[in-house]
Order: C-alpha cells, then structure tokens, then sequence
C-alpha cells in the first residue's frame, strides 16, 4: 500500500498541468495533500520548475513561494528547494494549521543559474508519518522568467 497523495491547481483555473498555447501565468495556487499509509516521504518533488512557464511562454527560471497554507494531522512536513545544498522554505510541525506568509526565493549564485545537480524543484519530506496521518497544504506561487 502508498500512501494517497493528489496535487489540484486551484489556480489558473481549470489548469491540468498542460499548455495548450505555451503560455503561462505569473501566478499559481496549488494544493498537495496526503494519507499516509506510514511510510512517508522523502525528498518527493511536488513541483519541477521546467514543467511551469511564464506569461511570455519562456520557461520558469524561478519558483517565488508568497504564502503557505497548511494543516497537518499527526505528522510534519519539511518543505525545500531542490538546490545544492537543498534550501529549507519551511517547517511545518506536526498537528498544526495556520498560514505562513513568504516570501521564499532560492538562493541563487550571483550570475542567476543554477549549477550542476540544482534543479529548484519544490520537495516535500514527511516527519515522524505513521499511518492514516494526514496534510493539506496550499501553496500561493510568483512564476518568474
């Protein structure tokens, strides 16, 4: 048994995850949550960068996080960017709801590219998930080209 995890664009609406005319948003609203059968996550990307394009169409260079809606049930969340070393957005402790405004950028060097190994992909990692714990959250996007 895996655990039930599902991922809803809440916005742009009606958006599933494709683009018809290569044209993208400046902004994104997207939920992720899970039932855990106890087993966890770990290092699970929830969002991969390339796959996001901006209003130009021109590929997502940077994943801006604004504000972060949660709820947890029993377990925590640890939420990064793909980055070397991976960047820490946020702690989510175990049993808690609330709102965490942003916002969160990855640190990039000083040319802004990544190196080799880095993608900015957004990770979730679960702490101390035993079975039927639950999590929803939200994350509010900036879409950077």
């Amino acid at each position: 048994m895996a655990d039930t995890v599902s991922t809803i664009y809440r916005y742009p609406p009606n958006f599933d995850g494709y683009y018809a005319n290569n044209k993208g948003t400046r902004r994104m609203v997207v939920q992720f949550t899970n039932l855990s059968d106890g087993t966890g996550e770990s290092d699970v990307i929830k969002l991969v960068r390339e796959d996001l394009r901006g209003t130009n169409g021109d590929v997502c260079k940077k994943l801006c996080i604004e504000k972060i809606e949660y709820h947890t049930y029993g377990m925590g969340v640890h939420i990064e960017y793909d980055m070397n070393p991976q960047q820490t957005i946020a702690q989510i402790a175990q049993s808690s709801h609330g709102i965490m405004p942003g916002p969160w950028s990855p640190d990039l060097n000083e040319d802004d590219d990544y190196e080799v190994g880095e993608t900015g992909n957004i990770l979730f990692t679960t702490i101390a998930a035993a079975s039927n714990d639950t999590y929803d959250i939200t994350l509010h996007l900036v879409v950077k080209e």
